[in-house]
């Protein structure tokens, strides 16, 4: 149950989650490469430029041999609909739907060509329900589609196309310690970004080729919470996290 000898690229590498995924991708015996837009990640990608994504993967794989990419890289924009601008919208989903779609389109081909391939996607639960900020729910609920729509048409590759959505992970951008949205999550808490990244490394592995197409809310059973019981508080919450900090 391990990754020797596997190339691996991470999107968002210098993230919370993407740290944590490259972290225990590299213990798993992987080499990673990571990509972001920070002077110390490995390769300087704006995932949202498909010709940045190109050069970057080609700097990553430069023989063709590419066995796991995760697509971590992603932006929130805390504002309502009538505070969402144009240039908000496409922001958001430039970055996390055409991320993952440029993603997608270039590594794709790459695996095909050596029959074997295991790509994992982040979405989000906020693409299950209502979420407050549409930007971010609308252009989530687009990773999940693009993630279904390549596990179709590649599985029979050897290809594995797989999304994680997260629920309320504690960062700086949501902390969760103290929150009424905490004491609405089953577990009683918001996950650390390790807990995450062990469902990202499962699905990473060869052991896990039968899992195909799969979108896994790693929540702690939030979702299922607000679609049983409905938001309660959890708006008057939302609008009071505007002033937090942001975080890629």
């Amino acid at each position: 149950m391990r990754l020797d000898g596997q190339v691996a690229v991470v999107t968002g590498a210098a993230g919370s989650l993407g740290k944590a995924v490259t972290t225990l991708l590299t213990d798993s015996g992987a080499q990673v490469v990571g990509f972001d837009m920070t002077p110390d990640a490995d390769v300087n990608v704006d995932v949202s430029n498909l010709a940045a994504v190109e050069a970057g993967f080609a700097q990553a794989a430069p023989d063709g041999k590419l066995d796991v990419v995760v697509n971590c890289a992603g932006i929130l924009r805390m504002v309502s609909f009538e505070d969402t601008t144009p240039e908000v919208f496409q922001q958001v989903i430039s970055v996390n739907a055409g991320g993952t779609f440029n993603v997608l389109r270039t590594a794709l081909p790459l695996m095909q060509r050596r029959k074997y391939g295991r790509i994992v996607t982040i979405s989000s639960i906020a693409a299950y329900f209502g979420y407050a900020f549409p930007s971010y729910s609308a252009s989530k609920a687009a990773v999940i589609a693009l993630t279904r729509s390549a596990a179709v048409q590649y599985g029979h590759d050897g290809i594995t196309v797989n999304c994680v959505s997260p629920g309320r992970i504690d960062t700086p951008m949501a902390p969760t310690s103290g929150t009424e949205l905490a004491n609405r999550i089953p577990v009683g808490r918001g996950a650390e970004p390790e807990e995450v990244a062990q469902l990202v490394r499962f699905l990473c592995l060869r052991e896990a080729g039968y899992v195909n197409g799969a979108d896994i809310a790693c929540d702690g059973g939030m979702a299922s919470v607000f679609a049983m019981h409905g938001f309660g508080p959890y708006l008057e919450l939302v609008r009071s996290m505007s002033a937090l900090p942001r975080e890629k």
